[in-house]
């Protein structure tokens, strides 16, 4: 009896010295900030259109309920049950302590670049205040000589370069302009692109040209860094309160700019298209294996996250009620985000005559590229840009906390001795990441996709393949830990294993 008793004061003291969520709706903000992340954005609206719009809901839905839904709630159960975080939470099991290590691994990669991301949004935020707006125009000193302001211009170049390869077919003749112009036609780029590729990112001409630093995006990486760090320095009690604002407006902000973007003409258009089902993709197996991927990826199950916030719980939370309430308004955000982002898109494909997958691409090409030309051509393009900017960089920190306050807080369950001096441990991370993420601020180009049945390209740049390699092993360095430590545990492991069992 006394050994339970002792077990038991040990348990709720190690809770009450980790710390508990002030208030339900703290917690229910947090992980809302963490699963709505930048994805629900720009990727879950893409592949929804390439997948067959609607229809790609009936796999999608049938992913969350049979897959997605249960992992949820299993994670946030043991983080609950536990009071540990993803690292010690596998103390009950120590053949599974390699998880736990596993997981750190790419939560120490996402916590350096993420933050990079938001770094981009400041620089796009702080130029929204100029006017014009800079990727509206190709008269700066960064534009390339093959700008051209938009996409319309590139339909009629499209149709001269088509006119033009007509003519050469039919005569005999040295057409030297009409070759020159169909070559340069596939050159040509918007100044929405150059902007990003000559401005934000300078790129350098590969991999092995690390290039100058963009001072620039070191001080908006720099102020992204103090961003977050103001923000988690006392952790749960600082992100509680911060959520408040961050995890509401992005909410208020797509829905200002979804009311404005019904307004335009073509909006139809763009639901339509995003929404537009076409149930013969169905009989395709790739369809179902993306929903499946972007269920996992949207959740962030697997990733440690939902067990170290869901650590901070009473013990006695309905956790059940909660995975399904914040698992439904993920998934119900990211269709939302759709709508959000198809209405202005379909106002910018009618604009131009263009179809809207000539237009969009995934990834951050919506959200740093497709998105603000669109929002350019509305009256007041600086204060939409500004709203729209705004709304990233909220979405993005929201997941920045998580990310941040599951490493910090691996530190200090490790070593509970550091929590007094939290804030300090808090700085120091911060100031580590910040080092270690001066690498994206140079020319060189970042590898955003790692190594798959093909090398990694950007654009027209093709990885070197080594670049490749590298992408393999940091793929499979989060698994290793796992196997690593299985082998240790059941080597130290009492009685007959089979590493010592002789026939």
């Amino acid at each position: 009896m006394s050994s339970l008793s002792n077990s038991s004061n040990d348990f709720e003291r190690n809770r009450q010295e980790r710390g508990e969520w002030s208030k339900k709706v703290e917690y229910v903000l947090s992980m809302v900030g963490y699963l709505v992340g930048l994805g629900n954005l720009w990727r879950f609206p893409y592949i929804c259109m390439r997948n067959g719009g609607g229809a790609f809901l009936i796999p999608f839905l049938f992913f969350l309920v049979l897959c997605g839904l249960p992992l949820l709630f299993l994670e946030t159960t043991i983080g609950q049950f536990s009071g540990k975080g993803f690292l010690h939470v596998w103390e009950v099991c120590p053949l599974f302590k390699g998880i736990g290590v596993g997981m750190m691994i790419p939560i120490f990669v996402f916590s350096i670049y993420y933050n990079m991301i938001i770094a981009w949004t400041l620089y796009y935020i702080g130029n929204s205040f100029l006017n014009p707006l800079p990727w509206t125009t190709c008269d700066n000193y960064w534009n390339s000589p093959n700008c051209v302001v938009d996409h319309g211009f590139l339909k009629n170049i499209d149709n001269i370069t088509g006119q033009s390869l007509n003519i050469s077919s039919h005569v005999n003749e040295d057409t030297t302009d009409m070759e020159f112009v169909a070559n340069r036609s596939s050159e040509w780029i918007t100044a929405q692109e150059d902007f990003w590729q000559n401005n934000v990112l300078q790129m350098s001409t590969g991999l092995e040209d690390l290039g100058n630093l963009n001072w620039r995006l070191l001080l908006c990486l720099l102020g992204a860094w103090v961003i977050v760090g103001l923000c988690i320095i006392k952790g749960i009690k600082s992100i509680g309160k911060v959520v408040y604002v961050t995890a509401v407006l992005p909410y208020i902000l797509l829905t200002v700019i979804f009311i404005r973007g019904l307004t335009l003409e073509g909006s139809l258009y763009g639901v339509m298209t995003f929404l537009n089902p076409d149930f013969s993709k169905l009989l395709e197996i790739s369809i179902w294996i993306e929903a499946g991927l972007q269920v996992f990826f949207s959740l962030g199950t697997g990733t440690g996250l939902l067990i170290s916030l869901a650590s901070f719980n009473k013990f006695d939370n309905n956790c059940l009620r909660d995975s399904v309430l914040l698992s439904f308004t993920s998934e119900g955000t990211s269709i939302y985000c759709g709508l959000v982002i198809f209405t202005v898109l379909g106002f910018m494909a009618t604009k131009f005559g263009l179809p809207i997958d000539k237009i969009v691409k995934s990834g951050p090409g919506i959200g740093f590229m497709a998105y603000p030309e669109a929002l350019a051509h509305l009256p007041g393009q600086n204060v939409w840009s500004c709203l729209f900017f705004i709304m990233l960089l909220t979405v993005g920190l929201d997941s920045q906390f998580a990310i941040c306050e599951s490493a910090v807080g691996v530190l200090t369950d490790s070593f509970p001795r550091l929590r007094r001096r939290r804030s300090a441990i808090t700085v120091m991370f911060c100031l580590l990441c910040f080092v270690l993420g001066i690498i994206f601020c140079f020319q060189v180009l970042v590898i955003s996709t790692f190594a798959g049945y093909k090398r990694p390209a950007y654009g027209r740049y093709v990885y070197p393949q080594y670049s490749a390699v590298i992408g393999i092993l940091i793929s499979v360095s989060p698994i290793i830990p796992i196997i690593v430590f299985a082998i240790i545990a059941i080597r130290k492991a009492e009685g007959i294993t089979f590493f010592s069992h002789r026939i």
